[in-house]
């Protein structure tokens, strides 16, 4: 996710700086939007038209497949001495175990670094609350003002005004009790006219709800704190944000306090912040650096133009489609790409397994062969931190093409990490599994019953049709079938 997200944050970046000043402000200003969208919500669609579609993708676990380590074939009568522990050890049983550790260090870090970030905001927020208790507005005629201005713009959220000494720029702070702080030093050395360009910017930034979107913005960065790009996000939208909300000052006031406006932003760009506002306040000032570029939006404003909003709209919807969606895998590839890269000769009920399983996207395929039968291992992703953990297992014994036997390995389903999950989201993908090889209702019923089983208790051999069903119970579900 964070690595999409930087890419989508990269492909706004370089959007902006080649077509940023055909575009409005407001498009400059939400498309940072998108960013958030993604990042709140884990999951993506799928897409043809997404641009990871040009990228190599499906969930073969390259890792496993090639293992040739795989026994004989496992003989009906040999039921009792063999598992699937046996039959699939891997070569690679270290290397996991070192990815596991590496794992575990990689959550432990993030884990320590989101806690100290929020813990400082927790006590940088309680400190400055505290002082909040000691602010008040005193002054009718500055009240008087304060709410002349918030009829007018009609903010979308309720919010007090209060004069402070501890700040020098006028801040809109708080997302559920928002506060305008108005610093001592600005209402002596500022006329009226000046005070209400001030009162109106920050209440405009209420208006437009620039508070909530920053808020939301600065708690994914707490979680994606690792990701410089994101807090590169922060200041840009901070930046554009300050445009946009200049943009909408001047369409409201006369065109007379024009010029005013814009020398308050330069004389205020001089006042220097002895005390730092937490980072999710909106300031008046928050970025000497793009006075100048404020100043010229202020000065050269650009009209309202119908084909520049149709222009955004186009490039938001392809940025949405291309760049916030997953590559849609092709799964009528994949049996072909293992018969590629492992030699395999895969029959027509591998293939139909193979690409069954490929539709499911939160497990891992793999496989592992001889010259007489093929082992398809589908393992499900843990909410822990274990790599992943099998699920059930088919090997087909293949005789001329053709195969005559199977064995089937399933987990117990009240033995996995989620069992509710795994019994509403596996049970289906394995029954289907079981329709395409056997296409036998009876035999899909009998396994799946099977399958609820928890006590460990071995079955009779069952005939059904013209299939032989043996099941056995050892740590696992085991299903030996034959069949003319």
């Amino acid at each position: 996710m964070t690595i999409t997200s930087s890419i989508l944050i990269v492909t706004i970046m370089i959007t902006k700086k080649v077509l940023g000043k055909k575009l409005s402000v407001r498009w400059n200003y939400y498309v940072w939007l998108l960013i958030i969208i993604q990042l709140l919500i884990p999951m993506s669609i799928k897409s043809d038209l997404s641009i990871y579609n040009l990228l190599t993708y499906d969930n073969l676990d390259s890792s496993t497949y090639l293992n040739n380590n795989y026994s004989k074939p496992i003989e009906i009568d040999e039921i009792n001495k063999n598992s699937l522990e046996t039959d699939t050890k891997s070569y690679q049983q270290s290397k996991q175990e070192n990815v596991l550790t590496l794992r575990k260090l990689i959550y432990i870090i993030w884990f320590i670094g989101f806690i100290i970030i929020t813990i400082y905001y927790l006590i940088f927020n309680l400190k400055l609350i505290h002082k909040f208790k000691r602010c008040k507005c005193n002054d009718l005629q500055l009240e008087h003002l304060f709410r002349s201005c918030k009829s007018v713009i009609a903010p979308t959220q309720n919010v007090r005004l209060l004069v402070s000494d501890f700040i020098n720029v006028p801040s809109l702070y708080g997302i559920i009790r928002p506060v305008i702080i108005m610093p001592k030093s600005i209402l002596t050395n500022k006329d009226e006219k000046e005070v209400r360009l001030l009162l109106i910017h920050e209440l405009m930034h209420l208006k437009l709800r620039h508070n909530v979107i920053k808020g939301i913005y600065l708690l994914l960065t707490t979680i994606y704190w690792f990701n410089p790009l994101i807090w590169l996000g922060l200041k840009k939208l901070d930046e554009d944000g300050e445009l946009y909300c200049d943009n909408e000052v001047v369409n409201f006031i006369n065109s007379d306090d024009n010029i005013v406006y814009g020398n308050l932003i330069i004389d205020l760009a001089s006042y220097d912040k002895d005390f730092r506002l937490p980072i999710q306040a909106v300031s008046f000032i928050n970025n000497k650096k793009y006075i100048k570029k404020r100043v010229l939006n202020i000065a050269y404003k650009k009209s309202k133009n119908h084909k520049t909003r149709i222009i955004g709209c186009l490039i938001t919807f392809i940025m949405a489609f291309t760049l916030m969606t997953s590559a849609k895998t092709d799964t009528s590839l994949l049996a072909d790409r293992i018969e590629q890269e492992t030699g395999i000769i895969l029959n027509t009920e591998a293939k139909n397994i193979i690409n069954i399983l490929a539709k499911d996207d939160s497990g891992y395929i793999s496989t592992t062969h001889t010259d007489n039968d093929i082992l398809i291992k589908y393992d499900y992703k843990t909410n822990s931190i274990k790599q992943h953990t099998n699920l059930f297992s088919i090997r087909l014994m293949d005789i001329d093409g053709i195969p005559k036997k199977c064995v089937i390995y399933i987990e117990q389903l009240d033995r996995l990490e989620n069992t509710n999950s795994a019994k509403k989201h596996y049970m289906p993908l394995f029954t289907e599994i079981l329709d395409s090889l056997f296409n036998n209702d009876e035999i899909t019923n009998f396994i799946t019953q099977k399958c609820s089983i928890k006590s460990s208790h071995n079955t009779k051999e069952t005939i059904i049709d013209n299939y032989k069903i043996n099941h056995i119970m050892d740590g696992k579900h085991k299903f030996y079938i034959s069949w003319k």
